[in-house]
């Protein structure tokens, strides 16, 4: 089974700390709806992983202090976080 893919990079507002809660899951919420099974976004470095609509959106947050990464085994995502 294929799976469709995103990966963005959406612009914002740095002073808004609250748009991981709006702006990026409504971003990630619409490619969902229009067909896409994952949405991979970065930029406002706070790891999340969330079901929305029966898609998959992932916040990899950063490498420099949370240490998260994501796996894609071509049907799952999952966060990850290294441990030294």
């Amino acid at each position: 089974m294929a799976c469709t893919v995103v990966i963005a990079h959406k612009p914002s507002v740095h002073k808004q700390k609250a748009y991981e809660s709006t702006g990026m899951v409504d971003f990630a919420a619409n490619k969902i709806k229009e067909g896409y099974d994952f949405v991979v976004m970065g930029h406002n470095h706070i790891p999340s992983c969330q079901t929305i609509d029966g898609g998959v959106y992932v916040n990899l947050g950063d490498w420099i202090f949370e240490n998260t990464y994501a796996v894609f085994d071509g049907k799952k995502i999952k966060l990850k976080k290294w441990v030294d």
